[in-house]
């Protein structure tokens, strides 16, 4: 070629196509620190655009908490004020007087005497507490006076559950072989099971004749 032999088009940059380029890369060194300086410069800005909008997020955050506490200050010092006031203090007295009084609403009456009456039936059917240790737990029941009387058992320990606001569990009587229709049938013992199947068998035999 004229003016000298030139590098082929397949080892110039892919770039600017000016410059050779660098080892195994596509483009020249130039191109390459240009890009890396694009780069930088984006990430740069990308980080201070995400610490601008944190400063502003902290800095609300900042405002709020110290609105939010002065708002409380005034409150408590409305509320001091109010309560040295003669107008407070006669507020306060009557507050207090209705907190410890004794009610006399018709409703509070009913529902007391109604917790009297059944406190009064749980008494006096129970004639026993017991209480015993088993494992490291402690356990307690009641005794009744007429322990065979399942209704008020029922009706003692509804009355105990609503006055000590406790969970109720019932444990049916596992001896009790009347409450269950699919209760299984007693199996006969090794020594007479074989003897009825004979006698049924020879039932069979004899019929047959």
């Amino acid at each position: 070629m004229i003016g000298g032999a030139s590098k082929p088009a397949a080892a110039m940059c892919t770039l600017c196509r000016e410059r050779p380029r660098v080892g195994a890369l596509s483009r020249c060194a130039i191109c390459v620190r240009a890009a890396a300086e694009v780069d930088r410069q984006s990430r740069s800005t990308a980080e201070s655009r995400v610490a601008t909008r944190k400063s502003a997020q902290e800095a609300a955050e900042a405002r709020a908490a110290g609105e939010h506490q002065a708002a409380l200050e005034r409150l408590g010092q409305m509320y001091m004020e109010f309560a040295a006031s003669p107008e407070g203090v006669r507020f306060l007295k009557a507050q207090h007087a209705e907190l410890i009084g004794l009610r006399n609403d018709g409703e509070y009456v009913k529902a007391a005497l109604a917790r009297d009456k059944e406190r009064e039936v749980a008494a006096n059917e129970t004639t026993t507490v017991h209480h015993w240790v088993e494992w490291g737990r402690n356990f307690l029941s009641l005794t009744l006076q007429n322990d065979r009387n399942h209704a008020k058992a029922h009706e003692v320990s509804a009355i105990l559950r609503r006055l000590l606001e406790a969970e109720l569990r019932y444990h049916p009587d596992p001896h009790d072989t009347t409450k269950s229709a699919d209760y299984a049938q007693k199996r006969p013992p090794k020594h007479t099971f074989g003897r009825e199947v004979r006698s049924l068998g020879n039932e069979r035999v004899k019929r047959r004749k």
